[in-house]
């Protein structure tokens, strides 16, 4: 569900911030004294590397949500699917199609 996404994110996000924030200043602390630029710099990375993480994570979640969709829609209604198993394979494999196309790029 898009809510129970939206929590995952949320979740994550503040956790990867804290985290990102205590490893900046623990750098801070160990490596003093290089100046604004340095300072610039690591706030650059992180930020970035803050971002990619949250990328990554969101399509990993899109991926696995997909994934447990089609799994919960074929437990459910396996006996009504009698004539439209062709229509789920379908599915399936535009699903792994879309999932695998996106973890190759």
């Amino acid at each position: 569900s898009s809510e129970g996404l939206r929590h995952f994110l949320k979740v994550i996000a503040v956790a990867l911030a804290v985290l990102q924030f205590l490893t900046w200043v623990a750098q801070e602390y160990i490596v003093p004294g290089f100046g604004f630029e340095y300072d610039a710099l690591m706030v650059l990375f992180h930020l970035l590397f803050f971002v990619t993480s949250m990328m990554f994570l969101l399509v990993w979640k899109l991926s696995l949500m997909r994934i447990d969709r089609l799994r919960e829609r074929l437990r459910l209604g396996s006996a009504a699917m009698a004539g439209h198993w062709a229509q789920v394979t379908r599915e399936y494999e535009a699903a792994v199609r879309l999932i695998d196309g996106m973890w190759r790029s």
